[in-house]
């Protein structure tokens, strides 16, 4: 798991030194810093990260309760790198030759705390900060359709995650929004559930790159002054998915499994799972 973070950390640090192009001779230029990424690449890891990083409930619709009312638990999800995201850094020239072959999978992590506000809302929190990078989140549940007996419990979701991951210098920002539409069938010990949603991710890539590594990139003479360059440019994204999962009860215990996949028609496809406890 480290392995595959610390290539693909990498490979988002690359595309942000691209190397310059030939002809740049004994003398310092004029360079506009936002040619040194385009757009493609720039929405290409927007998307990918903000995809990746939307938080993931692994709730079912029925609603937590009034009764205490409160679920606590971590999120562990392995995401599947979509092939398109190497194909939109290849045609600008970056990569490295890396494919999902190098970079198959991507773990995510998250602290999650759930609280029923009655008997139709649920409003949660989640996210993860480490060594200056954070991923905070929240979502709302709606029930529009309480189950009776033994009918379903129908619900509404909206879920709004921010990124912010400083990677050697580079800062990437993103939000995603994730409307969604669920359904679940709780019975004695478990709860399975189904849903679809939509994605939409805005994001900033904010980066200073020095003089020394683009003249190195572009095999500028040596003795010859490169400025250093300020890369500001923003990107955007959709994505949509179909889920599913199931909540497992111990009873009596106030312990919960729920396992969870889902797939993506970005291609970032995963599965997961969630350990908590339920008051």
């Amino acid at each position: 798991m480290l392995r595959n973070w610390a290539l693909f950390t990498g490979l988002l640090i690359s595309c942000a030194r691209p190397a310059l192009a030939a002809g740049v001779g004994g003398v310092p230029f004029d360079l506009d810093p936002s040619s040194l990424v385009s757009d493609s690449v720039v929405n290409a890891i927007v998307k990918e990260i903000g995809l990746s990083f939307d938080l993931k409930p692994y709730e079912p619709a029925t609603p937590l309760g009034t009764h205490v009312g409160l679920d606590i638990g971590v999120e562990v999800s392995l995401l599947k790198v979509p092939d398109a995201f190497f194909e939109a850094l290849a045609s600008s020239g970056f990569g490295g030759g890396m494919s999902s072959a190098s970079v198959p999978f991507l773990p995510t992590v998250s602290l999650q705390v759930h609280k029923g506000m009655g008997e139709f809302v649920d409003v949660g929190l989640g996210g993860l900060a480490l060594l200056g990078n954070k991923i905070i989140g929240g979502d709302i549940k709606i029930v529009i359709l309480k189950g009776e007996e033994e009918g379903p419990t129908w619900a509404f979701r909206f879920s709004y995650t921010y990124t912010d991951l400083l990677l050697s210098g580079i800062n990437i920002s993103t939000k995603t929004l994730t409307p969604q539409l669920l359904v679940s069938k709780e019975i004695e010990f478990a709860d399975p559930y189904l849903g679809v949603a939509a994605q939409y991710v805005m994001g900033d890539i904010d980066a200073t790159i020095s003089g020394a590594s683009l003249a190195a990139g572009a095999g500028v003479p040596e003795g010859t002054a490169v400025p250093d360059q300020s890369v500001q440019k923003s990107g955007s994204g959709y994505g949509a998915k179909l889920f599913g999962g199931v909540s497992f009860k111990v009873p009596r215990a106030g312990l919960r499994l729920t396992l969870g996949g889902d797939y993506s028609i970005a291609g970032v496809s995963g599965m997961g799972v969630k350990v908590s406890f339920t008051f």
